[in-house]
């Protein structure tokens, strides 16, 4: 849960069943894959009502087929960020008042996604892709966190 201007903001990650197969068991030591049409709903009323939070925001990799199909299957997702697939939405999808955005591949663009939020509904949005070239400047911190990442373990 993270707090972002006076809203308090749950956040779920979900990962492909296949991670098991295309990656080193030392990243995925611990993990349970599923595709989460079980075990959501527990975690999304447990940050409604325990936590407290204003909105759920589900960072997917199952990919978008999938994603649509656990928007039409869990309710009370606000936003679900999607990827796996590499599609670049333009517009967002909606479905069952989830707004799902994909921003394509590779770092080549990223997605911004501005919401107006009253009484812990998302009321209004705005969505852009952002081109990721050149004119785009290297922040150092980033730098930093992504060479620490890339040390040998």
């Amino acid at each position: 849960m993270v707090e972002r201007g006076g809203l308090r903001i749950g956040i779920i990650g979900i990962a492909a069943t296949i991670i098991d197969k295309t990656v080193p068991p030392k990243f995925h030591e611990g993990i349970r894959l599923s595709l989460g049409r079980t075990e959501l709903p527990s975690h999304i009323q447990r940050l409604r009502h325990d936590d407290g939070v204003d909105l759920i925001v589900v960072l997917s990799h199952l990919g978008f087929p999938q994603d649509v199909q656990l928007a039409k299957d869990v309710p009370g997702i606000d936003v679900l960020v999607s990827g796996h697939t590499h599609n670049r939405l333009r517009v967002p999808e909606t479905v069952n008042d989830t707004i799902i955005i994909q921003s394509g591949s590779h770092g080549s663009f990223v997605g911004r996604l501005d919401l107006e939020v009253r009484d812990g509904k998302v009321t209004e949005y705005a969505h852009r892709l952002v081109s990721i070239d050149e004119a785009v400047g290297t922040d150092p911190e980033m730098e930093v966190l992504i060479d620490r990442a890339m040390q040998p373990h």
